[in-house]
């Protein structure tokens, strides 16, 4: 696989984000009928094309779901797609711009493909749920996937997918498609399925992991740790071999027998050092954002996700997750079919974490994003004295797995409901 580390990273051209359909709440569910399909070319920068169609499936103020295909064709003089035309999805309540880069077509040699290929997404939240208080539109700013080799003939699985937290909510939005380089008259990335969702969840203190769960467990051979230096206030981690991939967010601490000879078990997962900034307004302890990556010592696969800080509760806690980073932006890139060695685990991964495929709706409602996590035997925080003592080589669990918000127990609304109702009768009584 090549790469180009100094490839470009310039904003879609074309309008701001924020005025891409501010019209459409206006226009009302009769446009969305007639642009639910997309079957259009859009030609920007010269001849260059992209055609759909997409269709959208649902348009909700808290859920978008659109699925179709996207082809762009490189017909300009200039070879390449840099990047390639937008292909607009105009909902009601969500927008989206999807457009392919190619950075260049290597066709002489050995190895012919599309270099630095990789699908982009940007957009906008038109309408939120209403009586929250949201200001409309939040933008959804563009997501590019990690740039990939992509092979003439052979299918490639690209998935992208971002979070961004408005105040009370996070808005999160993805993209995977599936695309092969085509060497023809004209040159192009040809997509045989693309799907695009968003989704609109309300931030709760509380959250369980859930869904496809991927990571290292301490106390196995090449055992994971933690260690926290106090002196710079850095924490850093000694991550081991992926041991856990199952489908309930790694809570089996083992590897579920569909995966037992899946190639990301022979991957190698690695994250930042975080530095301590201090305590978050919700008490716990606040440590700098990183990157989870898990590289693939053969080249085929790759998963990088990031997150924007760390907060740290109680690391000792079991069926609730207090301590985790909220992945804002996860890139996923592999072989599009399992007979060319890719990866179950992460299909599964981004089809039920990222994407909701073959999840209930009851569930899928409750996941806000996925997060990186660790957990210890014993509190992290307890044994460091609030982060300010040194502790090296502590045994712990590393899990990358989806968020799921945990309801408020219906007990205490109950207790609420019945505290106000006996201030009511004292009120009136009075």
């Amino acid at each position: 696989m090549r790469t180009n580390p100094n490839r470009s990273t310039t904003p879609f051209n074309g309008a701001d984000p924020q005025r891409l359909s501010r019209r459409a709440g206006i226009r009302g569910a009769a446009l969305a009928a007639a642009a639910a399909t997309f079957g259009l070319s859009a030609s920007v920068h010269g001849q260059d094309t992209a055609v759909g169609p997409m269709v959208i499936n649902r348009d909700t103020t808290v859920d978008f779901r659109a699925d179709g295909s996207l082809t762009s064709t490189d017909n300009a003089p200039l070879a390449g797609l840099n990047p390639g035309p937008n292909l607009p999805i105009i909902g009601v309540n969500w927008e989206f711009q999807l457009r392919n880069r190619v950075l260049s077509w290597d066709v002489t040699g050995f190895e012919q493909g599309a270099q630095n290929a990789s699908i982009g997404l940007r957009g906008q939240h038109t309408n939120s749920p209403a009586g929250h208080g949201h200001v409309d539109p939040n933008p959804l700013p563009e997501i590019i996937s990690f740039p990939i080799y992509a092979d003439f003939g052979v299918a490639k699985r690209m998935t992208k997918s971002g979070a961004v937290h408005h105040n009370d909510h996070w808005d999160g939005y993805a993209v995977e498609t599936v695309q092969t380089a085509v060497n023809g008259v004209a040159r192009s990335l040809a997509g045989a399925s693309t799907r695009i969702v968003a989704k609109h969840r309300d931030t709760e203190r509380e959250s369980r992991a859930e869904l496809t769960g991927i990571g290292s467990s301490a106390g196995r051979r090449q055992p994971t740790a933690v260690s926290y230096d106090a002196g710079n206030g850095t924490l850093s981690f000694q991550i081991g071999e992926i041991n856990v991939a199952d489908g309930v967010g790694g809570q089996t601490g083992d590897v579920d027998p569909a995966y037992a000879s899946d190639p990301v078990l022979g991957g190698q997962m690695s994250v930042d050092d975080l530095h301590f900034e201090g305590l978050a307004p919700d008490g716990r302890y606040q440590f700098s954002g990183g990157t989870v990556t898990i590289a693939d010592p053969g080249g085929v696969y790759h998963f990088v996700a990031t997150f924007g800080e760390f907060l740290i509760g109680d690391t000792s806690r079991t069926g609730v997750v207090d301590s985790y980073g909220a992945l804002t932006s996860i890139s996923v890139t592999d072989n599009a079919e399992l007979a060319d060695a890719a990866s179950l685990l992460l299909q599964d991964f981004v089809a039920k974490n990222v994407l909701g495929t073959d999840v209930s709706e009851e569930l899928w409602a409750g996941i806000a994003v996925n997060d990186f996590s660790f957990s210890t035997a014993i509190n992290l925080a307890d044994m460091t004295n609030g982060f300010s003592s040194s502790v090296s080589d502590v045994p712990a669990d590393a899990l990358i797995f989806a968020n799921f918000n945990i309801p408020e127990p219906a007990s205490v609304v109950l207790l609420a409901a019945g505290v106000l109702g006996v201030l009511k009768r004292r009120r009136t009584r009075a």
